[in-house]
């Protein structure tokens, strides 16, 4: 009988060699490429937050249009209807130059609001009612029935694009 099979169960894990463990694998990968790619895109994170940034800042003004346009809709007096216009007025002045939005009035303004909105329903439609609504005489106390003008306007508010003028330089 050999030595080994003299020796009991406890004895024999006893002789046993204990278990190389490998290094651990590192959080850090080992070759340039992925370096190069983990840089380019923190480089992408941070500009898309800051377009983003950018973009949140330079629609404040609508989102302030917007809280005014639902503190109108709750009232029902006789000035509703030219406070929306004057609301539509200062929106339109907040994001377009003075001197492409100052002077328009009458059909010229709602074609204005059509071409910036990308409809139709200022001089075809529901907003047509803002070359007369706010202008009619009212004592302050009866009720107005704006209709659908509150919602034309909201998606105008919403809606409308701003088209960036290029700065002229005199280079090239």
């Amino acid at each position: 009988m050999s030595e080994l099979e003299r020796l009991s169960l406890p004895d024999l894990l006893d002789r046993m060699a204990g278990l190389e463990v490998p290094p651990p694998v590192p959080y850090w990968p080992q070759t340039i490429g992925w370096a190069v790619l983990t840089a380019l895109v923190a480089v992408a994170v941070a500009v898309s937050a800051w377009w983003q940034w950018r973009r949140w800042r330079s629609n404040a003004y609508r989102r302030a249009a917007l809280r005014a346009l639902r503190t109108i809709e709750l009232r029902e007096d006789g000035e509703a209807a030219a406070e929306l216009a004057l609301l539509l007025r200062r929106t339109a002045l907040a994001a377009y130059p003075r001197r492409q939005v100052a002077g328009l009035y009458g059909r010229e303004w709602l074609a204005f609001l059509d071409r910036t909105g990308g409809t139709t329903a200022f001089s075809d439609g529901d907003g047509q009612a803002l070359l007369a609504m706010p202008y009619r005489r009212c004592d302050g106390k009866a009720p107005t029935r704006l209709g659908a003008l509150p919602a034309v306007v909201g998606a105008w508010i919403r809606d409308h694009r701003v088209e960036h003028e290029r700065v002229k330089t005199g280079h090239g």
